[in-house]
């Protein structure tokens, strides 16, 4: 008896240690036409923006997420990004979007300089959320208010 639950464990063992890993599915694929943008106006203007584009270059629709980081800017300056959908408040420092199949879009750092005169920088961050180590990309965008 003892040899033959020994056996059926022993079995057992063996099956389960022969189950195939699971397939990895492939990172999403995006492109962004440049990793530094600028751009410079009158300190008086209303706002301020350097773009870049993005495009999806899957034949399905993906969710990237983008995070605002690394912010040095003047003081009294804000800055915004405007993605596919709007341009958000400064307050929102990161948010998560669906891309539709082979679009494209300029994402935006919009700079309010409130009549103040320097130059600010700022970088966003964009990736997969189900995979941030294999797709992520980051633009700096730099402004100056003249």
């Amino acid at each position: 008896m003892k040899k033959l639950l020994f056996a059926l464990l022993a079995g057992s063992f063996v099956f389960a240690s022969c189950e195939r890993d699971p397939i990895e599915e492939p990172a999403i694929e995006f492109s962004l036409a440049s990793t530094a943008v600028s751009n410079s106006a009158r300190a008086i203007s209303a706002e301020i923006d350097a773009k870049v584009k993005f495009k999806n270059l899957e034949s399905t629709p993906i969710t990237v997420k983008w995070q605002r980081y690394d912010v040095n800017i003047p003081t009294d300056w804000q800055v915004a990004v405007c993605d596919n959908e709007q341009c958000r408040v400064p307050a929102v420092t990161e948010y998560t979007m669906t891309i539709p199949a082979n679009d494209s879009f300029e994402l935006k750092l919009v700079a309010y300089p409130n009549g103040v005169i320097g130059t600010g920088t700022a970088r966003i961050r964009l990736y997969d959320p189900a995979d941030s180590a294999r797709t992520v990309r980051s633009v700096l965008f730099e402004i100056e208010g003249t």
